[in-house]
Order: C-alpha cells, then sequence, then structure tokens
C-alpha cells in the first residue's frame, strides 16, 4: 500500500502544473503577464496600441491553440510541439522556415519576424514580451495539447442539462426520458469518437452550479428556464458553457457571436410574426384592425413587440396594444373594449388563466357584430382546447415545430416513453440530434471553440426528423426561423392550419 501511495504521488506531482505554466496560461488566455500587468502590443499596419484581454493570444489561436479562421485571416497552429517540428514550415505565399527555438519565438512574437527572418503577417501583434514572460508563455505552449475541455475524458463525454420536477413542470419526466434515451442510442452505436455520453440532469439552477462545478460538464443540452429570468445566459457566462436549447426564451440574441447559446427552435418572438404574418395572409389585400393583448412578464413583452414590430414592417394594419397589463388582467374591460373598437383580430400572449378568461368573457360577448379571430402561442394550447366548445370565433395557435413524427414514435416504442407531451419530446430530441452532430463535427481532439465552429457550421441540418432543417452561422444562433399554425376546432380539436411560415 505505501508503495501504492508512493506512485500515486509521484504521478500527482509529474502532472501538477508549475508556476510558469499557469502564469503562462494567464498570459494566453487572459492578456495579463506574470507579473499581472496587461499584456501590451501594436497591431496592423498602422502599429495601434492596445493592452488587455483584447490581445490575448487565445483570441485568434483559440483554447487548443490550432488557430480560427476570421476575417480572411488562418492565424497558425501554435502548440509547442507543432511549432518545434525538425522539418519547419510552410506558408501561404510562399514563406518558409526552420523550427522554432526559445530565442526565435521571441523574436517572432516581439519583432514579427519568423526563424528565417521573415515578417510576420501584420494581422500578428507584435507584442512587448519580456524574456520571462515569454519562458511562461512556451510552459503553458507545451502543455497546451494536454489540456482537455472540461467534461472530455478518455472514454467518457460529460452532457449536462436543467429540468425541474415535475411538480413545476409537467412534461420534465417526459423530457428527461425522451434525453436518456436519445443518449442511449449514441451510446449503443458505439458513442462518438470512441467516448460515451453521459447525460448529467440538475433540477434548477443552483443545483447545476454545484454539479457541474464537482463534476464539469463539457455543454449544455434543453436546459429550461421557467421564468426566463437571464438564469441560462448568467450561467453559460460565468462557465463559458456552449448550449444546444430547445427552448428560445426571452433572452435569446440571434447576432451575437460570443453568445455560447444555441437554439434550435424558434421562440416566442419569432412565434408571434409568424401569427401576423398568417392572420395578414388570410385577410388578402384587406388591412388588418386587430389588438394585441399581453402581461409585462419579460417573454410576453418580448412577443408583443415582435407582433407590432412584424405587422409595421408589412404595413399590415393597425395593431393597437388594448389590456396591456403589469398585474390584474381585466378580461371583462378588455373585451368590451376590444368589441367597442371592432379589432377583429386579437393577438395574446399571456398566461393561461388569463386566456381562459380572455376566451370566456369574448365567448359571452360575441355576436354577429363582433366574432374575433384569436391568435396565440402553442403554450396556451390546453386553455383553447377547453375553451373551444363555447367559444363562436377562430382560435389559431403557432407551435416552432411540425406534429411529432415517425421517428419520435419508433424511439418511444423502443424506450416506453410517455405518450404525452410528444411537442415537448420532440424539441428537446431535435436539440440532441443538433448538439451530437456538432460534436462529430468538432472530431475527437475536442474543444469548447472547435465544438462552437462546427455547430455555426450547420445548414440546413436535419435534426434526426424530430424538428424541421437548422441553420447557424457565426452571426446567427437561432437555428429555425418560422413556425406553423393550427386552428383549434369545436369538433376536430387541432388540425393544420398553414405550412411552414418562414420568416427569412
Amino acid at each position: 500500500m505505501a508503495r501504492v501511495g508512493f506512485l500515486l504521488l509521484v504521478l500527482f506531482i509529474s502532472n501538477a502544473w508549475s508556476n510558469d505554466e499557469h502564469a503562462g496560461r494567464r498570459l494566453y488566455l487572459e492578456g495579463i503577464t506574470p507579473s499581472g500587468e496587461p499584456l501590451r502590443a501594436l497591431i496592423g499596419f498602422g502599429q495601434t496600441p492596445l493592452s488587455g484581454q483584447a490581445i490575448a493570444c487565445g483570441n485568434c489561436h483559440g483554447a487548443d491553440g490550432k488557430g480560427r479562421a476570421e476575417g480572411g485571416v488562418l492565424p497558425s497552429d501554435i502548440g509547442w510541439e507543432e511549432l518545434t517540428k525538425p522539418y519547419g514550415h510552410s506558408h501561404p505565399g510562399g514563406r518558409r522556415h526552420g523550427p522554432f527555438s526559445q530565442a526565435s519565438f521571441l523574436r517572432a512574437v516581439n519583432e514579427g519576424l519568423d526563424p528565417a527572418g521573415n515578417r510576420l503577417d501584420w494581422a500578428m501583434p507584435r507584442y512587448a514580451l519580456s524574456r520571462s514572460d515569454a519562458e511562461a508563455l512556451i510552459a503553458y505552449l507545451k502543455r497546451l495539447g494536454e489540456e482537455r475541455a472540461p467534461g472530455v475524458g478518455e472514454a467518457t463525454l460529460r452532457i449536462g442539462t436543467i429540468l425541474p420536477d415535475a411538480k413545476r413542470l409537467a412534461a420534465a419526466g417526459a423530457m428527461r426520458a425522451a434525453l436518456a434515451a436519445y443518449v442511449e442510442t449514441v451510446n449503443r452505436a458505439g458513442g462518438l469518437h470512441q467516448r460515451k455520453l453521459e447525460l448529467v440532469v440538475a433540477s434548477d439552477y443552483r443545483e447545476a452550479r454545484k454539479r457541474f462545478a464537482a463534476a464539469p460538464v463539457f455543454a449544455l443540452v434543453s436546459p429550461f428556464e421557467l421564468e426566463h429570468g437571464g438564469e441560462l445566459r448568467a450561467l453559460t457566462e460565468e462557465m463559458r458553457l456552449p448550449v444546444v436549447g430547445a427552448f428560445a426564451g426571452a433572452g435569446a440574441t440571434l447576432g451575437d457571436r460570443d453568445n455560447l447559446v444555441f437554439h434550435v427552435t424558434p421562440g416566442l418572438a419569432e412565434e408571434a410574426a409568424v401569427l401576423v404574418d398568417f392572420a395578414a395572409h388570410r385577410a388578402g389585400v384587406a388591412p388588418l384592425r386587430g389588438a394585441i393583448v399581453a402581461s409585462g412578464a419579460p417573454a410576453d413583452d418580448v412577443a408583443a413587440q415582435a407582433a407590432a414590430r412584424r405587422c409595421a414592417a408589412r404595413r399590415c394594419g393597425d395593431l393597437a396594444r388594448i389590456g396591456w397589463y403589469a398585474a390584474r388582467f381585466d378580461a371583462a374591460a378588455t373585451v368590451r373594449t376590444l368589441k367597442a373598437e371592432r379589432r377583429g383580430q386579437v393577438f395574446f400572449f399571456g398566461a393561461q388563466q388569463e386566456f381562459e378568461r380572455l376566451l370566456e368573457e369574448a365567448a359571452r360577448a360575441a355576436d354577429s357584430s363582433w366574432r374575433p379571430s384569436i391568435h396565440a402561442t402553442g403554450s396556451l394550447a390546453r386553455a383553447a382546447l377547453a375553451a373551444r366548445e363555447r367559444f363562436p370565433g377562430e382560435l389559431f395557435l403557432a407551435f416552432p415545430t411540425p406534429p411529432p413524427g415517425r421517428a419520435l414514435q419508433e424511439l418511444r416504442r423502443e424506450f416506453g416513453l410517455p405518450a404525452q407531451y410528444e411537442a415537448a419530446q420532440a424539441t428537446v430530441l431535435a436539440a440532441a440530434a443538433v448538439l451530437v452532430e456538432g460534436l462529430r463535427r468538432a472530431g475527437r481532439d475536442l474543444s469548447r471553440e472547435r465544438f462552437v465552429q462546427a455547430l455555426e457550421s450547420l445548414n440546413n441540418y436535419d435534426p434526426g426528423g424530430f424538428g424541421p432543417a437548422v441553420s447557424f452561422g457565426p452571426d446567427r444562433r437561432n437555428g429555425v426561423r418560422g413556425g406553423y399554425v393550427v386552428a383549434v376546432e369545436r369538433a376536430r380539436g387541432i388540425v393544420p392550419a398553414s405550412a411552414w411560415i418562414t420568416l427569412d
């Protein structure tokens, strides 16, 4: 036992990082020199002075040191093993040189000259590194290839999710079961690049922080925000976690390349815009005379604003804001105003109980002079179905995905998945399929940066039949821009009312 303990101690000491390596890591990733001062450099043809994290090596060469193409520039692989290859290097444009040494590396960094005396590309900053700074950086570059991303093991790859329990979200159990089933199918087929997937489930964001700190995960799939309070964005920024999300919340950002959250389904804003397009198409050349009724909740406010913007952009008519509320919803007063102003198209964004009250009051007030068409998101389907026997007008709901198809049915039969909440299951499965495809494209030498690049490369990707085709890009984080509309009929229940409506 003493010998085993001694060997373990030797292994621990040999694998421990030196002070230089830690200092070099901070310099490489954060732009902070070993003395604690911000890194300083000159950049571009004009030799513009910059300092700090903006010029950290990892910004261009990547966390793995392999370089990320951007703006027509492809930074070199600067792992020390690569830099010191005995046969040297050949670069585009005919530039050639031998292997780097510590001295020639310092000259390259400070003066912009390679080992043969050739000038480096002007996109490469000229740094002001001391010899001790350079030694720390080199020490880290020698370890760069050994540092695995969090959650990545030799034979396993941990993926996390955050789904509340069934008491807080009725569909949560079905969603968890669907994700577990999909992970099992991937593992049965051999996993990804000789690694088995391991799904780590947390029930809320407090638990997630504890679990993911103790057992880090590489990325998140289909995390759920009950209140859309920014918890997901805060967690991803804190832990630098890439996310393939099923449900685009109020904070979903379409054009933010630093946002690590990718969504495979449209959010409420897209569903609201789809409803406006649908209503305008049905009206033909006649302008809409409608109203937006929405709560003050952040997600509902985003949807309401999106509907107003879409109508303004299409010049589809007049959408007044009626019954806009921040606290108690007065359904009766809202309906009286709608009827008095002859608002025939109503777009509602609020809670289930409030929608029920609106439909109840509208059913009482409807007559030959006012029989409205009411439009809402698919999340309010329960209230719409309950009211269809009494409500004499038209009810339309927007959904971000088509009805679940054969792929879900096959998975359900094989794993005994719940028959309820099919739409929720299909949505999380679409996210899981996109995540797995991103991991597959990123390769065995996995890093979060390579994974994000792989997701950005997806174009018109079919997520295994679980949802519509997905496209991302460096400036696009919502994979789908559009939706479907269904009608809620008295006799037949939910029936299709439109083909796919694209917003691109």
